[in-house]
């Protein structure tokens, strides 16, 4: 995979931009990355992702600080609380 986790890309034909929080690789050989807008819906919910081919996709620059995802499958064992 090209891009990392957690950085902002940049649709170059639409100009979505958002940070990568989902790759998929393909056996055809293709990479698309899912993409989370950080701006709101009306309601004031995130948008659903956006999941765009890797050939379509120029980093901004910036990334998201300071989170690491567990590296362990399934569900977190001590999720975070409020």
């Amino acid at each position: 995979m090209k891009y990392e986790m957690g950085i902002e890309l940049k649709d170059i034909v639409t100009g979505f931009t958002g940070y990568v929080v989902g790759r998929t690789e393909y056996l055809t050989g293709c990479n698309h990355y899912g993409l989370q807008s950080k701006k709101l819906d009306e309601k004031g919910n995130p948008a659903s992702w956006q999941w765009i081919d890797e050939s379509r996709l120029i980093p901004t620059g910036k990334s998201i600080k300071g989170y690491k995802c567990p590296k362990t499958s399934g569900p977190e064992q001590n999720a975070p609380s409020m």
